[in-house]
Formats: structure tokens, C-alpha cells, sequence
């Protein structure tokens, strides 16, 4: 296998295991991943259009270094009724690409280029807004450390008074 190959899980019908296979039951915890990127590729087997991007698929989860802050999922709307049902599921293939739940993009179809496209938009705007939340999460801090030391200083003055 050539080194930028990705290896395939062949328990899961040769996928990349970082492409995860999505049950009901785990849908909502690995959906709402806090920090990660969420690539969610609803399929079914029947669709021919879905069979033929899934190996693609496969393919761009298993290039962890291009996509370190992404996770891949997987859904079987037959396997898995309920997790397509909270997708608002209306055709498939179906690709969502989300953060802490919002979505950020939306597409059906099998464009490997829009695919492309999308994936690499909407992990910039992730990248962009846990950016924003580290500034938020900063200056909060530094104002609290501002704040108490403040505390400090008056506090020590009333001591002195």
C-alpha cells in the first residue's frame, strides 16, 4: 500500500476506519462533536448514486493530516431510520458539514468536486470559529484576572485603612 493510501477496515467492507459507521444509538453523541468538524454522508444501499461515493468517501476521512479537526460519518438511512430522520433526510446521498450541531453546508448528489469544495469552505469556517471562541474564552480570562486582581488591590487597601 502506497504511503498516502488510506487503510481500509475490512470488518466494515474495506471503509477507512476513521470513517464511522453510525447506528442509532450513537448518532447524537458523535453528531455533536464539540470542537471537530462534522462530515455527515447520509446514504442507502440501494441508491446507486450513493454506493459509487462511498469508497470516495472512505478515501477523504482516511487522510487524517488534511482534515486532522474532522470526523466522518456514515449513515444507513435504512440501517439507521432514526439518525437520517434528524437529518431531515429528503434525498440521498446527502452530506451535511456541521459544528456543535449548526450546520454549516448542505448537498445531495455525487459531485466529488463540490464534495471537495464544501468540505475544504466549511473546515476553514471551523477552523475560524474556534479561532473566535479562543480569543471569547482570552479575554474573558484575562478580564476575570483583571477583575480579581482589582478585588485584590481594594481589599489590600481596606486592610491598610
Amino acid at each position: 500500500m502506497a504511503d498516502d493510501e488510506p487503510e481500509v477496515n475490512e470488518e466494515e467492507g474495506g471503509l477507512s476506519p476513521q470513517l464511522i459507521v453510525v447506528t442509532d444509538e450513537n448518532f447524537d453523541g458523535l453528531y455533536n462533536d464539540q470542537n471537530k468538524l462534522v462530515v455527515s454522508a447520509v446514504v442507502t444501499q440501494k441508491c446507486k448514486y450513493c454506493t459509487e461515493i462511498i469508497p470516495f468517501l472512505s478515501q477523504v476521512a482516511g487522510k487524517t493530516e488534511d482534515f486532522p479537526n474532522a470526523v466522518f460519518l456514515l449513515i444507513d438511512g435504512d440501517a439507521a431510520p432514526e439518525a437520517a430522520r434528524k437529518m431531515k433526510v429528503s434525498t440521498v446521498p446527502l452530506f451535511t458539514f456541521s459544528l456543535k450541531g449548526e450546520v454549516l453546508e448542505t448537498f445531495s448528489g455525487s459531485n466529488t468536486e463540490k464534495f471537495t469544495g464544501l468540505l475544504k469552505n466549511s473546515y476553514h469556517k471551523r477552523n475560524e470559529k474556534m479561532k473566535e471562541e479562543d480569543a471569547a474564552v482570552a479575554a474573558a480570562a484575562a478580564e476575570a484576572a483583571e477583575a480579581a486582581k482589582a478585588d485584590e488591590e481594594a481589599a489590600g487597601e481596606e486592610e491598610e485603612g
